[in-house]
């Protein structure tokens, strides 16, 4: 039996530019300004690093009271309409062709292993129609930490298959997929469809790396096409 967490922002998807967008906005109705809110780069980074960093680097100082979980909710509502509008969105190459295979072998079970909260990271997933491919995972609402929520990510496999399974991978596009996964024990499988190249993401311990996910679906369908 494997389990395979897929990391999202740009491993399975882009999104054009909407999630950057949606928190963009966000912070501007909160604080009621038109100003940039960031200047740094969002990949590997959850989404709830990444609201606490805004607060620290635009308004120096760490939020207050409910004031990250009003940028959620304003994010969420906002991404709902960015995705539907952004020119951009993909899903990327050789994504649906794998997903399709590994659903049809009954000794693979997938999931995901990311930094968005699982509401933003569902509406991303459903512009591509991806959902249905991913029952559990782990995401930013159970860790802040990339590697404390990869291994809550496998513990839920293992409860979903109901026992240990004989391999666990993690796909991402990141060094910190990289960590993260080789923290939870897993075998990581970089693609460099995100920030990195294959040798950096090599360089970092990943096991595999391939310049798009066509490499991870010879690797993981090898036994399940015809």
């Amino acid at each position: 039996m494997k389990l395979v967490l897929f990391d999202i922002d740009s491993t399975l998807i882009q999104s054009g530019g909407a999630a950057g967008l949606a928190l963009e906005l966000a912070f501007q109705d909160k604080f009621n300004s038109q100003d940039k809110w960031f200047t740094f780069s969002f990949h590997g980074l959850t989404d709830l690093a990444i609201i606490r960093r805004i607060f620290r680097e635009k308004l120096d100082r760490d939020p207050q009271g409910d004031e990250v979980e009003d940028i959620v909710s304003r994010y969420a509502e906002h991404l709902k309409h960015t995705l539907v509008g952004v020119q951009n969105y993909k899903v990327l190459p050789f994504v649906l062709e794998t997903l399709k295979v590994l659903t049809a072998c009954k000794d693979t079970v997938m999931g995901l292993a990311t930094g968005n909260l699982e509401k933003t990271g569902r509406y991303k997933l459903a512009q591509g129609n991806l959902n249905e491919y991913f029952p559990f995972g782990g995401f930013a609402d159970d860790s802040e930490d990339r590697a404390e929520l990869t291994k809550k990510g496998v513990e839920k496999g293992i409860k979903y298959i109901g026992k240990i399974p004989d391999e666990i991978f993690v796909i991402g596009d990141t060094i910190y997929d990289v960590r993260a996964g080789k923290a939870a024990g897993a075998k990581v499988i970089g693609v460099a469809t995100g920030p990195v190249s294959v040798d950096v993401l090599l360089n970092e311990g990943a096991d595999f790396a391939f310049e798009n996910m066509k490499g991870c679906y010879h690797l993981l369908t090898a036994d399940a096409r015809p």
